[in-house]
């Protein structure tokens, strides 16, 4: 069980750096370095996981141009489609993100085997707060979505009654 909670930080560090990139991760490291009371030395390894977080983040920015979703999509469009090329480009993908997960699983492997018991569990906690914010925002926004949707398809079907 705690296994995978020190899993989530994974998530938890891989979701941060996309919602708001370096700026974001610095925020989250120094949050953590001042909640665990971090000695040099794990500072030393937290600061190595972010700079390995960073790297991916930016790796991933780059690769957004070049999304296997991307070349699906244009070559529905087009006037023939290559199975074999779409299907290159997803294991393309696949390959970086793997390589990129087993290369912060290290780092967060390293950061991990320098805390204490009592660091670990607050570590825990932290996730365990994080994700529940993260679900509350995300269904927050779900309800949001659907409440446009609903006040669009309204809007929609009183248009039609009028042209009828």
């Amino acid at each position: 069980m705690k296994i995978l909670k020190y899993a989530g930080l994974v998530t938890l560090l891989l979701f941060v750096s996309c919602k708001g990139g370096e700026e974001r991760v610095n925020k989250i490291s120094d949050r953590v370095t001042k909640k665990l009371e971090l000695s040099e030395a794990q500072i030393v390894k937290l600061s190595d996981l972010k700079s390995a977080i960073v790297k991916v983040q930016k790796e991933m920015a780059e690769k957004k141009k070049d999304r296997p979703l991307d070349s699906f999509l244009a070559q529905l469009s087009g006037s023939s489609f290559n199975a074999k090329e779409v299907v290159k480009k997803v294991e393309d993908d696949a390959k970086a993100r793997v390589a990129n997960t087993k290369e912060i699983a290290s780092k967060i492997e390293a950061f991990h085997a320098s805390l204490d018991d009592k660091q670990k569990e607050k570590l825990a906690g932290m996730i365990d707060k994080f994700k529940e914010k993260h679900e509350k925002k995300k269904q927050e926004r779900m309800k949001k979505k659907l409440e446009r949707e609903s006040k669009d398809g309204k809007e929609k079907h009183r248009e039609k009654r009028k042209e009828s």
